[in-house]
């Protein structure tokens, strides 16, 4: 059964576009979606050409090939499934497929919180994916190596007249 990724139990954290063609796209950002299911097996209607990190109940799970998706297989039951999408690979997230007769249902709410910054706040693991896992918060990162956020310090210098 395919659920769209317009279906309200789905969360989104980082920056995401609907890209015109029936899909959702992380946008620049380290970009998370989460969302609840029952059932042994979910599998993302999306582009599997990236690099993605999965977890079901808060467990790391690696994919099974199942043509050009992402499929997920556990044990029956209820689950929670996030996504994790690192800076600069993009997915393209159509929706999930479950099984006939399952349901999908919203995760549990935590804070959020947006991370913007230069190399220091980019890097993974570190700072900033301890603090926000320490807080049980969702997060996303949008930072690029050498910007500083004071002039000067960075690759980067605040052009004259600004």
């Amino acid at each position: 059964m395919f659920i769209p990724y317009t279906n309200e139990n789905f969360v989104f954290t980082g920056i995401w576009q609907d890209n015109g063609c029936g899909a959702v796209v992380n946008y620049k950002t380290a970009a998370f979606f989460e969302i609840g299911f029952t059932g042994k097996s979910i599998t993302l209607d999306s582009n599997r050409d990236n690099i993605i990190t999965a977890y079901i109940d808060g467990k790391e799970v690696s994919p099974h090939p199942y043509g050009t998706k992402y499929r997920f297989e556990t044990e029956k039951g209820e689950h929670l499934l996030k996504v994790g999408i690192r800076f600069g690979n993009h997915l393209n997230l159509k929706g999930i497929i479950i099984e006939e007769n399952e349901r999908v249902f919203a995760p549990p709410k935590r804070p959020y919180i947006h991370m913007i910054g230069d190399s220091i706040t980019y890097d993974y693991p570190g700072f900033s994916t301890t603090l926000a896992e320490s807080l049980k918060a969702d997060y996303s990162i949008v930072a690029m190596g050498g910007m500083a956020l004071h002039d000067s310090w960075g690759w980067y210098d605040i052009p004259e007249g600004l």
